[in-house]
């Protein structure tokens, strides 16, 4: 399997994105994967570590090795369809009614301005940008 290859980005919430499971050990794909632990000079004990797939725009967030998170910024499947590039409406006709909250617009540094969707019941975080998915990334949720 390529990672480049969308079908292999599906996401079936509950249990992970693509090969990738939540709450498995990410060394578990190292021998499969180009993945690549980024070193952040200010990490506390507690944070997570991110792991970056090469050759892609997504990383893997960890705890104690554990896969929690994964996030995609360029391909991300549900029910057959890539949330990236979505508009919300698009996005939220996709989701079936599913229900989400809003949160607060975060402005950063390079005058980029984005919102967040939280589907807290599947498991699922979605930033738009300009009213455009830029961004999802999926965790076990909590029940």
């Amino acid at each position: 399997m390529t990672l480049k290859n969308h079908e292999a980005w599906e996401w079936i919430p509950h249990v992970g994105l693509g090969p990738f499971k939540y709450e498995t050990s990410v060394q578990e794909y190292m021998s499969e994967f180009d993945l690549i632990l980024e070193k952040e000079e200010n990490k506390k004990d507690y944070d997570w570590d991110t792991y970056n797939i090469i050759g892609t725009d997504k990383c893997i967030w960890t705890e104690d090795d554990i896969i929690m998170s994964i996030r995609c910024d360029d391909q991300f499947n549900y029910n057959e369809k890539n949330l990236i590039g979505m508009t919300e409406d698009e996005l939220f006709s996709h989701m079936k009614g599913q229900s989400y909250e809003m949160g607060i617009d975060v402005l950063y540094d390079d005058g980029t301005q984005q919102t967040p969707f939280e589907y807290n019941d599947l498991g699922l975080s979605v930033w738009t940008e300009n009213r455009i998915v830029v961004s999802a990334s999926a965790y076990q949720a909590i029940d």
